[in-house]
This record gives C-alpha cells, structure tokens and sequence, in this order.
C-alpha cells in the first residue's frame, strides 16, 4: 500500500503511511512535474511525468484504494500556487532591478553634474 503526501515544494511517496523519510520511496520536486492526468478508465489511478530535459523524464503511474480524484485535485491546485508564487517572485525581482536602475541612473546624473561643475571650475 502506498501514500502520498503533497508539499508545496515536494511531492512523496512512501510504502508504509510513514512521514519518515527513510521510508520514502520517491520525491519529486513540484517544478520538476510536466503533466498530471487521471486514468479515464480507472478513477484509481492517475499518473505524472516528471524531470528534466538534462535527466529526462519519467512517468510515473499510481493506483489508489479509492478514487484519485481528490489527489489529482490537490496537485492541480498545489501547481497554480508554485506558478502564482514564481509570478509574485518574478514581479519583485523586476520591481528591484527597476529601483536599482533608477538609483543607478541618479547616482549617474549626479555625478556628470558633479564633473561639468568641476570642469567649468578649472577653465574659469
């Protein structure tokens, strides 16, 4: 019998209901999953690719006691979280170069001031 449990970073599964890490069989990291379907014969079952285009990829298929319904749901909606957090980080990492630009571009300004001044000194 096998459980998953679902993280915002980590997908596991492990072979005895055990949180231990030991006891896991698999990990994967939630941006390194491609696709995620259920089974349309079997509501049991669903799977996922997982890798990388450097390591290749890997399906992974699973079959649950009960309908795999609710934990296909669940990491639909874990992956609209990843993506919506990258989004937010993506934005600030933006918002930060433009202040740096900005203060670059002051900074810059302030001193080709700072040299036209000394330089009308010096031919005065």
């Amino acid at each position: 019998m096998q459980e998953s449990s679902i993280s915002l970073h980590l997908i596991f599964i492990d072979s005895n209901y055990s949180v231990f890490l030991q006891d896991c069989l698999y990990h994967h990291q939630v941006h390194k999953i491609s696709f995620i379907a259920q089974d349309l014969t079997d509501t049991r079952a669903f799977g996922y690719i997982f890798g990388s285009p450097d390591t290749g990829h890997r399906f992974f298929g699973i079959k649950t006691e009960k309908s795999a319904s609710q934990v296909v749901m669940s990491m639909r909606d874990l992956f609209q979280v990843v993506f919506d957090l990258k989004k937010k980080e993506i934005e600030r990492a933006k918002q930060q170069l433009e202040m740096q630009q900005k203060f670059l571009a002051t900074r810059a300004a302030e001193t080709a001031t700072r040299v036209n001044i000394l330089a009308s000194c010096s031919l005065g």
